[in-house]
């Protein structure tokens, strides 16, 4: 909230009533998207190779963090294997709500939020047969 008033000392030509008032600002929503990219991985059964970040896509008005993004603004809860899959990755409410404050003139929540797949996929199998 703004507060507005008026001076009525400077319009000496006029008998003025001020009577104080304010201005509020709400935010605008959006219906654009923000998508999360999962990206891939080849299978290796190790989880510690497995991505701490994603990428964001972002709608042209709307920014990212300024700090960037950290494996706490991602929720992988749903990354619960290491067998070759698709599993959902999308904003934590931790990123969601870094993504809101980098955006408080525009109403960010989890409807314009698209989760992203993280895909692990079969590794190649070499088969040598012997020298005959």
């Amino acid at each position: 909230d703004i507060p507005v008033t008026a001076d009525a000392k400077a319009n000496p030509n006029y008998e003025v009533t001020v009577v104080a008032g304010k201005l509020t600002i709400t935010p605008t929503t959006t219906t654009d998207k923000v998508v999360v990219d999962g990206g891939t991985k080849v299978y290796d059964g190790d989880a510690s190779t497995d991505p701490t970040t994603f990428k964001v896509e972002l709608p042209k008005d709307i920014v990212a963090p300024t700090a960037g993004w950290t494996k706490d603004d991602f929720d992988t809860s749903g990354l619960n294997s290491q067998n070759v899959g698709s599993y959902d990755v999308t904003l934590s409410k931790a990123g969601l709500a870094k993504l809101q404050a980098a955006n408080a003139n525009t109403t960010i929540d989890t409807n314009n939020v698209t989760a992203g797949k993280f895909t692990i996929t079969p590794a190649p199998i070499i088969i040598t047969g012997p020298n005959v």
